[in-house]
């Protein structure tokens, strides 16, 4: 095999998260719908309000105590922001280069259309809420059941739902 193709082979979640970081919207000439949800949900009023369900979410549905809920939030959603930040506009990307080409060419749709959307929000709620499962079961060493996992996956739709619909009520203007 050819030295370059390893090397490339080698270094590709490197490179990824470099294009990724590279192609931050504000830098960019190039958007798509993941890059701005991705921007809202870094927003403060998107990470307050996020963990102040979540926590409510966690203490109730998981059976922790307020405080307990409270470092279990913050820790595992530290963790997931951080992942977070290059998976999901990494999965934008690739829905743009193949699925959206393809809707692109037959339909004659853009970019920013209620499919691409509605997979966004998925997609972010799914990346999210597995690594914040991960994160449980490897932090907090908690066995996670299917009831546990799915607190973990409704607390992660409510707090992207929330940055999602602030995409709608107070749009991003260049």
């Amino acid at each position: 095999m050819n030295l370059r193709v390893i090397a490339v082979r080698k270094n590709l979640p490197f490179l990824l998260a470099i294009f990724t970081l590279w192609s931050l919207p504000a830098y960019s000439d190039v958007v798509w719908p993941a890059l701005y949800l991705e921007m809202r949900l870094l927003s403060i009023p998107a990470i307050v309000l996020g963990l102040a369900i979540e926590g409510v979410i966690y203490a109730l549905g998981l059976g922790l105590g307020r405080k307990r809920a409270a470092i279990f939030d913050i820790s595992v959603n530290a963790i997931s922001t951080l992942a977070g930040m290059i998976a999901i506009p990494i999965a934008g990307i690739i829905w743009e280069h193949f699925t959206g080409i393809f809707m692109y060419k037959h339909f004659n749709i853009g970019s920013f259309n209620p499919i691409t959307w509605i997979f966004t929000y998925i997609v972010a709620v799914i990346i999210t809420a597995s690594i914040e499962v991960l994160a449980a079961r490897k932090l907090f060493e908690l066995g996670m059941t299917h009831k546990e996992t799915m607190v973990i996956v409704w607390a992660n739709a409510a707090s992207v739902g929330i940055a999602f619909i602030s995409l709608f009520l107070f749009p991003i203007t260049p």
